[in-house]
């Protein structure tokens, strides 16, 4: 599995206040600061797990004719319901922002003269699910929307394109998960198909590398579409919409895609024939997950377990609550997974019973917060605080695709 996430901040080593981008630097990570300044390809070939550098921006935000093109529109999509929370965060953390749109899911905001400050600025809020550079509002069939995004190819340089729509239900509500649908196939082949021979080139609906450019065409309605670009920077911006690229399988329990999202968004150097325990494991999704990576998994939890998950060779269940558990038994735990249907205060206070005990070495967390109300969203950076003070340097958070009403905290004691 590869190592640690590459981004949540944006760091700008040059730039003058024009925008004139020829000498800048661009360095991702979503652990923390990181100092401005170049880092060298050997450098990089040794740190590369943990963070990434994109070099030559005037190149990602130029036009064919070499004009420096950035809009001032900002796109932003999350989670149904979630927008109020992202207006909010906007007015705080980035003031100059002023609200252009917004349907549910989707929300657009005009930054003049500060377009870089939101690349900055937008990996920081754990409700944002994706972002780019807005281009405009298009009506009309996909023959309509065809000639405009082939303009709008030519002008950024895309070779990737990312077609999807808007959530339009709460995770969980009536069935909704946030997979990739089938049409969202048939609407790239069918723009692929109306772009012609320049189009061969064009990757769509895939995992973009890191630094590449692409072209987001989001359905708002029916014969309804926001256009628009982004580069991909990160984990999360390289899959389509933000949300990744997870099937519908057969799952013990929808923990399997929460807790796969949340290893292949921040990259823990999670390694087959570590040890992991799960507070609350019960009927078994996570741990399902975590065995397919060839993890040797302990479950915790009164209640009874999958039959598949018993029957594992790599798993154990201890049948008791975590207030019970010895800790002298936890010494071989490398990670600690807890999603337990408790209020925040209540799984903070039981992990940091645990990490913090003397015969506890794990390397990181990933830890599910429950927030039946948004409102305790509010205390969130008390919670990181929190999680740092048990000797974890490196925490961040984010509100996973398939989360529901909830946080996904990850935390690691080293970036390797």
């Amino acid at each position: 599995m590869r190592c640690l996430p590459r981004q949540y901040k944006m760091w700008v080593s040059h730039y003058d206040s024009r925008l004139s981008m020829a000498s800048a630097t661009l360095r991702v990570g979503i652990w923390g600061s990181l100092k401005p300044g170049n880092v060298t390809r050997s450098e990089r070939k040794r740190r590369s797990p943990c963070y990434l550098l994109i070099r030559g921006p005037r190149k990602m935000f130029t036009n064919a004719e070499g004009t420096l093109h950035l809009s001032p529109f900002v796109f932003i999509t999350c989670q149904y319901q979630t927008e109020n929370l992202i207006k909010g965060w906007m007015q705080s953390s980035v003031p100059q922002a002023k609200f252009a749109f917004s349907r549910p899911g989707l929300l657009t905001f005009k930054i003049e003269g500060q377009t870089m400050v939101a690349a900055e600025a937008l990996p920081r809020c754990p409700f944002i699910r994706s972002f780019g550079w807005s281009g405009e509002m298009i009506s009309g069939t996909l023959d309509e929307v065809a000639p405009k995004l082939e303009s709008y190819r030519k002008q950024h340089r895309a070779g990737y394109l990312h077609v999807w729509e808007r959530d339009s239900k709460r995770v969980g509500d009536r069935g909704f998960e946030p997979f990739a649908k089938p049409e969202w196939e048939a609407w790239g082949a069918k723009l692929l198909a109306l772009g012609g021979p320049d189009w061969a080139g064009v990757a769509v609906n895939r995992s973009v590398p890191s630094g590449e450019k692409v072209l987001d065409l989001i359905q708002v309605d029916p014969d309804r579409w926001l256009l628009g670009f982004h580069v991909a920077a990160s984990t999360a911006s390289s899959w389509v919409g933000g949300a990744p690229p997870v099937t519908s399988a057969k799952v013990i329990s929808r923990a399997y895609y929460k807790i796969k999202e949340a290893m292949l968004w921040s990259e823990l150097p999670v390694q087959s024939g570590q040890h992991a325990l799960e507070l609350g494991a019960a009927p078994g999704g996570a741990c399902q997950y975590m065995l397919e990576q060839g993890l040797q998994v302990i479950g915790v939890d009164p209640a009874e377990m999958s039959p598949e998950i018993l029957s594992h060779p790599k798993f154990e269940h201890w049948r008791m609550r975590a207030s019970d558990i010895r800790k002298r038994r936890l010494g071989r735990v490398d990670w600690l997974v807890c999603d337990s249907n408790v209020a925040p205060q209540h799984t903070l206070d039981t992990v940091e019973g645990i990490t913090t005990n003397q015969h506890v070495q794990c390397r990181g967390l990933i830890l599910t917060l429950k927030m039946p109300d948004w409102k305790l969203a509010e205390h969130l950076p008390n919670y990181l605080q929190r999680v740092k003070s048990w000797g974890f340097p490196f925490v961040t958070s984010r509100h996973l695709a398939f989360n529901r009403q909830e946080i996904c905290v990850v935390a690691s004691k080293t970036l390797a």
